[in-house]
């Protein structure tokens, strides 16, 4: 696959395009070869499965994080004042330095 991707994230870059990803889960491997092929962000950063620590410690400075907010448990399940504090705490660990989209991981189950 990744001769292919190269391919079709080359052909968007060499028109001016900031290229997004999207992949579902822990894709906590895949960073190096996204950042290789170009990648310039990546959608979503789930707090569920991955350790949004060690993914900024390691692959933040290379990659815009998208996400960070958990769908699946905080936002539909805790009362507001723990969403906030969920919000603020990703926000002082993906946020540092820049490199950062907060948003929910995914979609919210209502």
């Amino acid at each position: 696959m990744k001769p292919r991707l190269k391919k079709i994230y080359g052909a968007a870059k060499n028109k001016g395009c900031a290229l997004m990803t999207h992949s579902d889960g822990d894709i906590t491997e895949l960073y190096p070869g996204l950042i290789e092929l170009g990648a310039d962000i990546s959608d979503p950063t789930q707090p569920e499965v991955m350790d949004i620590e060690y993914i900024k410690k390691e692959f933040g400075r290379d990659i815009i994080l998208f996400g960070g907010l958990g769908c699946q448990r905080t936002i539909p399940l805790g009362n507001p004042s723990e969403v906030v504090r969920e919000a603020k705490d990703t926000l002082k660990v993906l946020g540092k330095g820049g490199k950062y989209i907060m948003d929910p991981s995914g979609s919210i189950p209502t």
